[in-house]
């Protein structure tokens, strides 16, 4: 039997074997009540040429179900089915190691780099994070290093294939003394094109003090 993988949410899609019969021939999905697919709204067949048909389907729940599929020919005669292994996962995720220090990174006026910000990730079988600056004109997405960790562990669940990984942020400052104020977005990936939720973290940098109106007052009265 085939076999597709989906996270929950997210479409997958499937190659059906070229059919053979008595033309036109008719393609139909047997349905189950397991509750991980919604057959009314998460499964459609489409044929993008007259020789490929693509099965799409979306599930609602992890878990593990079979598809069924079964011809009908001209005459109305129903083919034997044939069945699709559907295994659906959990989404990904990211957490911040430690929410309350790393909430909010202030960068000091001559500080080059950030402290490393460790996050906690999984997701099935490969996963990848990314990241995006709320304000990319004062601070570039390139400026926000993700890396792996000198020491990292990585552990994978055999019965659901879930990893368990963690990754390393480090903002590099650009150069300059202007102000940042930017909200940080982190998603995780995996291997079916699933996302995570996003975590988020905002990155500080004050700029240049400001002159008071006394001492602006002050200058003024030198002239």
């Amino acid at each position: 039997n085939s076999i597709i993988t989906a996270t929950v949410g997210y479409l997958a899609a499937i190659k059906v074997p070229k059919s053979y019969g008595y033309t036109p021939l008719k393609l139909e999905v047997m349905k189950n009540d397991d509750e991980i697919i919604n057959y009314g709204q998460g499964l459609f067949i489409e044929h993008p040429d007259k020789d490929t048909t693509i099965l799409n389907v979306m599930a609602e729940k992890p878990g593990t179900t079979q598809i069924g599929l079964f011809l009908i020919d001209a005459n109305g005669i129903k083919g034997k089915p044939q069945y699709i292994k559907l295994i659906s996962v959990n989404p990904p995720t990211i957490k911040l190691e430690d929410k309350k220090k790393h909430s909010s990174v202030h960068l000091e006026k001559d500080q080059v780099m950030s402290e490393s910000i460790p996050v906690i990730i999984s997701g099935y079988k490969k996963i990848s994070v990314s990241a995006r600056s709320s304000r990319p004109y004062e601070l570039p997405d390139e400026n926000i290093i993700i890396k792996h960790g000198k020491r990292e562990i990585t552990t994978t669940n055999e019965h659901d294939g879930m990893v368990h990984e963690s990754r390393y942020i480090t903002i590099k400052a650009p150069p300059g003394d202007t102000p940042i104020a930017s909200t940080i977005e982190l998603i995780v990936t995996d291997i079916n094109g699933g996302n995570s939720t996003a975590e988020t973290f905002s990155v500080v940098r004050k700029g240049p003090r400001k002159k008071s109106k006394y001492e602006l007052w002050k200058e003024r009265q030198r002239l």
